[in-house]
């Protein structure tokens, strides 16, 4: 868990998304209250409370998390803020965060988001330097690297593209169509990289994978929390994705890892359901869930998973990903305990789906 400053616009976020406001003269907002609130609600509003603490390592329920940091805060081991965020870290859900009313938040460590494992050495510039180098010329660049697109070196015939967010910005993402007929020209067949992508916005995601679907398909189901019961859901929300004008339709190959989050995990079952693509790699995160932000008691506030996503079959992947059609997995680079070799799995990708060539 960490602890960092949270800019300004998470309270101006809180607008657009469903808040609680228990404020007011006769709110009793004594730390023991204010964790036992906390605990409340996401006992009512998680969408994958029991699936969470069904894996977790340190307590066999909810509650009983609750109790143990309830005694850390009574002991004064612990402060409030400490107390709530390590509760909430027990769910080691990376859609879960806490923010105070001084700026400061306490959140999942995401260390495997930030690309960052030392002052020293930048796990993203890592990863990108590693996958330029298997691309003719170092490929084509689409904003701060948030795009890489281009042929192979050891497999001309084969296109390569690595997404790395999907973030809300058309008048990058639109470029999306170079890339798309830059294929067409150049490739027989192409890889579509989300590893080490952190996730963004749906819309963003649908414009994208539209490039890439030849058939019209639902995708995902998400269903929001409603009530306290366990099985207190919406009716679900289908999300599908429909071939654009110049869609890709040649063979494409999915490549995820365990740091496909999000809305990356959307993208990866939108692809899942064409015809012409293999998903290939190894499981994403496992974290699907539409976020929503709330306020607390004492005028704090966190965000919470309260939608529960599925695939169109019902199957939930929370907490344990998106498993590939195809495994293709390697052992950790000597340079790294933490990134595996980018290029390497490239590679190996590259060797799977040239067999028989």
């Amino acid at each position: 868990m960490k602890i960092r400053k949270a800019v300004f616009l998470i309270f101006v976020f809180s607008l657009f998304f469903s808040c609680e406001f228990f404020l007011g003269q006769d709110a009793d907002t004594s730390p023991e209250n204010v964790l036992h609130t906390l605990w409340k609600s996401f006992d009512n509003k998680h969408a994958y409370i029991d699936i969470k603490m069904d894996i977790n390592p340190n307590f066999n329920n909810w509650e009983e998390a609750y109790l143990h940091y309830k005694n850390q805060l009574t002991a004064g081991n612990m402060d409030l803020f400490n107390a709530c965020g390590n509760m909430l870290n027990e769910l080691a859900d990376p859609h879960v965060a806490l923010f105070n009313s001084s700026g400061d938040s306490i959140s999942l460590d995401r260390s495997y988001i930030s690309y960052l494992r030392s002052g020293n050495f930048d796990e993203r510039g890592y990863f990108i330097n590693s996958i330029k180098s298997q691309l003719m010329g170092r490929g084509i660049v689409i904003g701060n690297n948030d795009m890489i697109y281009g042929s192979l070196i050891s497999a001309p015939h084969i296109g390569y593209l690595h997404i790395a967010n999907f973030n809300d910005v058309f008048s990058r993402v639109e470029k999306i169509d170079d890339a798309i007929e830059y294929f067409k020209k150049n490739s027989s067949k192409v890889i579509i990289d989300v590893r080490y992508n952190y996730g963004g916005a749906g819309p963003i995601v649908d414009f994208i994978a539209s490039r890439f679907t030849a058939v019209h398909a639902n995708y995902s189901m998400a269903s929001a929390k409603n009530g306290p019961g366990r099985n207190d859901f919406s009716n679900p929300l289908v999300s599908m994705i429909k071939p654009s004008s110049n869609a890709y339709t040649k063979p494409v190959v999915l490549l995820t890892n365990k740091v496909t989050i999000s809305a990356a995990e959307w993208f990866t079952l939108a692809l899942r359901t064409q015809p012409h693509v293999t998903h290939v790699g190894s499981n994403t995160r496992g974290a699907l869930s539409i976020i929503t932000l709330h306020q607390m008691i004492n005028g704090w506030y966190y965000s919470i998973s309260s939608y529960k996503v599925t695939d169109m079959q019902g199957k939930c992947y929370e907490g344990f990903g998106i498993r590939p059609h195809v495994k293709i997995e390697n052992i950790e680079d000597a340079n790294s305990a933490w990134l595996v070799n980018p290029a390497n799995q490239l590679l190996e990708v590259v060797d799977w789906l040239t067999q028989g060539e």
